[in-house]
């Protein structure tokens, strides 16, 4: 049906417009781009910690083991402004030579909001010295955001004073840059730095298991045995393409669906676990599944010495046998029960806990995946990917970003 009111172009000049003002607003580069980002470490006061002033949240002491104040350690962090420091100092066999060095910097949206009498520290300098804030200012960007502007003056040197400040420390914290912007986490503490670690580390060691299990070079996909024949399941290969679950690994697989679709998979497909697994939703019907012979010529499946069954909710000619036993039953307990495992199943309890909102990663959650006993079979084959998307959602979701918008939530205090 046609229209006598085409407005195709103008829509996308106003898209292309509007992405642009997007991008400018949303970005707090684009104001920043005179002054380079220097990184150092950063103490923060930790305002439930610090004894300070109501009024105007500072000391009267920011020296001495007496001195009221405490501090969050922000280490590799990125101050934009800095580099001016490099002329002022001009060190000497005596030491730094120069007039009272200070000057401004800036600290950019969605990191942290900064306090008068916090030090820094510039990473790259072989001697510690000591810069002090003495005024912090906000401003405000188109998006709401606020980033704030520092007055810094050189307070001291040496580690004598570097190691006061420390003392005082009562939690680290490491920047992580490229979420600068994003809706992650900026800052994250080392404990959890190390618990992130760990678990991309297993995800990582999870889909090359599942690679080397169950991809075959001669196809180009993943297939399993059951009992004494290979079958090829469409539905687990859509879930891996969709939510690009192989995707960061060493070695690069390209995924693709290895047969021709119907036009009714899409419909097999929302009714699905994956579809469950996806929208988190435990209303779970496992269907019956059965293996019907491969008949597509234009199949890689096509033309090899052992033949490949296409796993199939639909019950049509050329089906083998009984159908076929690809979950496991004491898994949709664990899912539609909540119930729990302590032997080698114990693993399904990370199934249990995304669908039941119990949904914070843990470290004992590694020592459940070093249980499972890793072979080729239906279960497996099912599973495997299922734990990686959760896993990988759950990792997600604990760097997502809780404060607001404006940036006004200081994670730190």
């Amino acid at each position: 049906m046609g229209t006598f009111l085409n407005t195709t172009k103008q829509n996308v000049i106003n898209s292309l417009q509007q992405g642009t003002a997007d991008r400018l607003s949303e970005k707090f580069y684009y104001q920043f781009f005179d002054k380079k980002p220097t990184v150092v470490t950063y103490y923060n006061p930790n305002i439930q910690a610090s004894t300070l002033d109501k009024g105007s949240l500072q000391s009267y002491s920011t020296k001495g083991i007496d001195a009221p104040i405490r501090f969050n350690k922000l280490k590799n962090t990125l101050i934009y402004g800095l580099e001016r420091i490099q002329t002022d100092l001009n060190v000497s066999d005596y030491g730094v030579e120069a007039d009272t060095i200070q000057g401004q910097a800036v600290v950019a949206p969605h990191t942290f909001k900064p306090y008068p009498d916090s030090f820094f520290t510039i990473d790259y300098l072989k001697e510690p010295y000591i810069f002090r804030i003495t005024k912090v200012s906000m401003d405000t960007i188109d998006n709401g955001a606020n980033f704030y502007i520092v007055d810094y003056v050189l307070d001291g040197t040496g580690y004598d004073f570097l190691n006061d400040i420390e003392r005082r420390v009562i939690k680290t914290y490491s920047m992580i840059s490229d979420n600068i912007g994003t809706d992650y986490k900026t800052f994250i503490t080392d404990e959890d730095q190390e618990l992130i670690s760990k678990f991309q580390a297993k995800i990582d060691t999870l889909k090359e298991y599942f690679a080397a299990i169950f991809f075959r070079n001669s196809l180009q996909t993943f297939v399993y045995q059951y009992h004494e024949d290979w079958f090829y399941d469409p539905e687990t290969i859509e879930f891996i393409i969709r939510n690009k679950l192989l995707s960061g690994t060493e070695e690069y697989i390209y995924v693709d669906q290895a047969i021709y679709l119907p036009r009714s998979f899409i419909i097999d497909y929302d009714k699905s676990i994956y579809k469950n697994v996806e929208d988190c939703n435990k209303d779970i019907n496992i269907r019956r599944y059965y293996g019907i012979l491969n008949c597509d010529p234009m199949s890689l499946l096509d033309k090899r010495l052992e033949e490949y069954y296409i796993v199939t909710p639909r019950q049509n000619y050329g089906l083998l046998g009984e159908p076929l036993e690809i979950y496991d039953p004491e898994l949709l307990g664990a899912i539609i029960n909540n119930e729990k495992y302590t032997n080698k199943k114990q693993f399904y309890n990370i199934i249990s806990n995304y669908f039941n909102d119990q949904k914070t990663i843990c470290e004992c959650m590694l020592s459940w995946l070093d249980k499972i006993e890793y072979c080729n079979n239906a279960i497996l084959y099912h599973i495997l990917p299922i734990i990686i998307f959760i896993l990988q959602k759950q990792l997600s979701d604990f760097m997502k970003d809780q404060s607001d918008n404006t940036g006004e939530a200081n994670i730190f205090d």
